[in-house]
């Protein structure tokens, strides 16, 4: 279906938003590529982007650069952690992640146990049973919203108190994490490229107008992603002075793509950014503690690269 879509799209179209998920951005991009088109993918890792550039911009850097020194600050909290469980779901962007948590634990020498949390499971019960007989100081969790909630639960059936010493990854903080963990996913610690404690004019109103229009329910993680692409767009048409005409199609389309490279100063949602062949490099990530059913935040971690 993404394939047909791109198809379609590529015959007339100055730019397009998406693809997503991580299998129709590897069926869809090409034909994007081959016409020369920019296709926005502003939820994916770098490493999907990235094979597809100049025609697509990546809304974060390489992986492993971005979420090691993320992951070793959450661990430098604590002074007890000696070894770390690590569940993974071996699906989409998810198994690239672990790669950067696993970055964060070598450089600390930590030791890690990694468990696979296969994508048809559905009792978890033996799958933490086996993860919590090593005997892990913390948990790492990477794999989706619901099965994260899963396995926290099944970790306090068997007695885990160390709340904050668990941590989950930006993917799973949608409505289904609180929905199904509910109280037993209090003091658990997220990371995140938003923040949605970050109280501005403009995010205020956007957080208004999306709990208005979706029955009240959180901006999730990624909303700010799809907002940001499209004014992106905008900043370029109004940049590069396109006009949208059929007979300048190829020249304009290259327009867009070379001014999304290296937009400096990007007035995002929540942050201000710069682009760097292609890439989002001076984005500051976040970590946030469940309290009261919603996140405080605990820290900020500025780029290092």
């Amino acid at each position: 279906k993404g394939s047909v879509e791109m198809a379609r799209i590529v015959k007339d179209s100055l730019v397009a938003l998406g693809p997503v998920p991580e299998p129709v951005i590897m069926a869809a991009m090409p034909i994007a590529v081959e016409n020369g088109m920019m296709s926005i993918t502003a939820s994916t890792s770098y490493e999907y982007a990235a094979p597809y550039f100049p025609w697509t911009v990546s809304w974060f850097p390489p992986t492993e650069a971005r979420l090691a020194p993320l992951v070793e600050a959450w661990l430098k909290q604590f002074t007890d952690i000696k070894s770390v469980v690590q569940f993974i779901e071996p699906y989409g962007a998810w198994p690239g992640m672990a790669k950067g948590h696993t970055k964060a634990l070598s450089n600390l020498k930590l030791n890690e146990v990694k468990i696979d949390v296969p994508s048809d499971a559905v009792a978890l019960g033996p799958i933490v049973v086996r993860a919590m007989s090593q005997k892990p100081d913390a948990v790492i969790l990477a794999c989706n919203a619901e099965k994260a909630a899963k396995i926290i639960k099944e970790m306090r059936s068997l007695g885990w108190t160390k709340m904050n010493h668990i941590l989950v990854f930006s993917s799973a903080d949608t409505p289904e994490l609180y929905t199904t963990g509910g109280k037993d996913i209090e003091g658990v610690q997220i990371y995140n490229y938003t923040n949605d404690t970050l109280s501005t004019p403009r995010w205020n109103a956007f957080k208004v107008a999306y709990m208005a229009d979706h029955k009240g329910t959180q901006v999730p993680s990624l909303a700010p992603n799809y907002y940001d692409a499209v004014y992106m767009v905008k900043a370029a048409i109004e940049n590069t002075g396109v006009t949208g005409d059929p007979k300048k199609l190829k020249e304009e389309r290259k327009k867009i793509a070379d001014y999304l490279q290296n937009i400096k100063g990007f007035k995002g949602l929540l942050f201000d950014w710069d682009n760097v062949n292609g890439v989002a490099m001076t984005k500051p990530t976040y970590i946030f503690e469940v309290k009261n059913g919603k996140k405080a935040l605990v820290l900020e971690v500025k780029p290092t690269f």
